[in-house]
């Protein structure tokens, strides 16, 4: 005879009914897994964070649809807007905690997003926005990609133009004495740029960084100043010319080393050396006397991809118009998920 097996949370979603019913789409997005939901295709009575604990799994990741690791525990929850066109929410978990948090950047989100809420035609370039931090993507099919798999392009579109980066130098000590010095820029999350690839790999040096970071970002009121969304990319830049750089990076989230550089921190990064390359003399002359390209060969744990940055000048000033990065996503399932209760 078959064992009655006990009610336990983790078969809680074995009595959900239709008003538990959410349709999802999984997309693997450069190296993270975002769950995709339509806000219309979910149940109206739930709050949106409890729909991210619920989908990811409330008590257990066996009785959701997300991971054990921080990057397969993100969704996306998109609307339509008549006038604003597609924004999306961005949750994940908390790395180590089954904690909901709402409000970082996530380009890799954008890009999943676009792919499942944009048009039938893949060619069209769709934009999606971030509510809670405004970054605005255009997301387009890339090279031979066609339908809802293959290379995609995501440009980060700076309205206004970026002319000054909203950065700050900051200075500590490591603790075996040696000067730390980097600059921290807030894009969405707020990323700690550490010249010297190898910086971050001691911990210790790291979470110097990070904790001196963090205390810039709260003294100076800055949004989501929580541990949480302090990133560190440790680079090395060499300059071929005026035009092209090639860059190796490490980016960590806490103690977590990201398997590649996430779309925001590319974007924070290039932006960053650009904007400072811009400010030097020396330009070469260029077809447009104010238009300027700067292309960058970027090399992380998972590769290269080439990150473009569009700069124009306006009135003797040049300002950064975008920055689009290359990365690769496709729909890995569409269907219902029944929520646990």
């Amino acid at each position: 005879m078959p064992t009655e097996v006990p009610d336990s949370p983790l078969w809680k979603s074995s009595s959900a009914g239709s008003e538990d019913a959410v349709g999802t789409c999984l997309v693997r997005s450069g190296t993270s897994r975002i769950i995709v939901v339509n806000r219309r295709d979910a149940p109206s009575g739930i709050e949106d964070s409890d729909l991210a604990l619920r989908l990811f799994g409330r008590d257990s990741v066996a009785d959701g649809i997300g991971g054990d690791h921080y990057q397969l525990n993100k969704l996306a929850i998109w609307n339509r807007h008549a006038t604003d066109g597609i924004e999306f929410a961005f949750f994940n978990l908390a790395p180590g905690s089954r904690r909901v948090s709402r409000g970082a950047e996530c380009g890799h989100a954008g890009v999943a997003v676009a792919l499942v809420a944009g048009p039938d035609r893949p060619d069209e370039p769709v934009r999606v926005r971030n509510v809670d931090t405004g970054q605005l993507l255009e997301v387009a099919s890339h090279g031979a990609s066609k339908g809802r798999s293959g290379a995609f392009l995501a440009k980060v579109i700076h309205d206004p133009a970026i002319t000054v980066m909203n950065e700050a130098e900051l200075v500590a000590t490591s603790p075996t004495g040696d000067e730390l010095r980097w600059e921290t820029v807030p894009a969405g999350n707020i990323f700690a740029l550490v010249p010297s690839l190898n910086t971050c790999d001691d911990e210790a040096a790291r979470r110097q960084i990070q904790r001196v970071t963090l205390e810039w970002a709260r003294d100076t009121g800055r949004v989501n100043a929580t541990a949480e969304f302090i990133r560190t990319i440790s680079y090395d830049a060499r300059w071929e010319d005026a035009a092209r750089c090639r860059v190796d990076a490490v980016c960590h989230n806490g103690s977590e080393k990201h398997h590649s550089l996430p779309v925001s921190g590319s974007s924070a990064l290039c932006t960053h050396l650009a904007v400072h390359r811009l400010r030097s003399a020396g330009l070469p002359p260029s077809t447009d006397p104010n238009r300027f390209r700067i292309e960058f060969d970027l090399t992380s744990v998972s590769g290269t991809e080439t990150v473009t940055v569009e700069a124009e000048r306006r009135s003797g000033d040049w300002g950064i118009l975008s920055t689009s990065c290359s990365t690769n996503a496709r729909l890995l399932l569409e269907g219902i998920t029944f929520l646990s209760r």
